[in-house]
């Protein structure tokens, strides 16, 4: 790992553990996603049952015991994800249409960790009949109020560059 990430994971050891430098408590993060959108209705997207599978999440990250910076990466994953079901459920509700909207013959690429699928993905995109997502569309595929495309590129791009920071090799394999 780099010098940065091994210094701010002795941070954990320092203060008795990892968990107590960047808790992940079901409650709080619910609260602060609330918080941090000014919505507070995660609304009626799947089967309900959400929270629970979140609850069990969370007690399987605690289980892994992984170091701060895995902590603190996780948080960021969980309030991303948290913000963005809050987001799409408002957009839900301000435009019901979108459940009637069709989506004629997808393109799906799916495949084990090295096979090829990220150049494959890129190769199809550069069709002018396939659109692909961008990191964007994918990592924030609803914004905050306030929050444009431009903004939503960066966010998505400094997240990338932390993961490629944190785990060099990751840039090798996406560029």
């Amino acid at each position: 790992r780099p010098d940065w990430v091994r210094r701010v994971n002795a941070m954990g050891d320092a203060c008795g553990g990892a968990h107590h430098v960047v808790p992940l408590d079901l409650e709080e993060l619910v609260g602060t996603a609330v918080a941090s959108v000014g919505l507070d209705d995660f609304g009626d997207l799947g089967d309900g049952d959400w929270l629970t599978r979140l609850r069990d999440l969370l007690g399987a990250v605690d289980a892994a015991r992984l170091h701060v910076v895995g902590r603190l990466m996780t948080r960021e994953e969980l309030l991303r994800g948290l913000r963005t079901r809050l987001l799409l459920a408002e957009q839900w509700r301000r435009q019901p249409g979108i459940a009637a909207e069709r989506i004629v013959a997808p393109v799906v690429i799916t495949g084990p960790a090295r096979s090829g699928t990220s150049i494959l993905f890129e190769l199809l995109a550069l069709d002018p009949g396939l659109r692909g997502p961008t990191a964007a569309d994918v990592l924030h595929p609803a914004a905050a109020e306030g929050v444009d495309g431009a903004a939503r590129h960066r966010m998505a791009e400094c997240e990338q560059e932390l993961w490629a920071d944190v785990q060099p090799e990751f840039a090798a394999m996406h560029e």
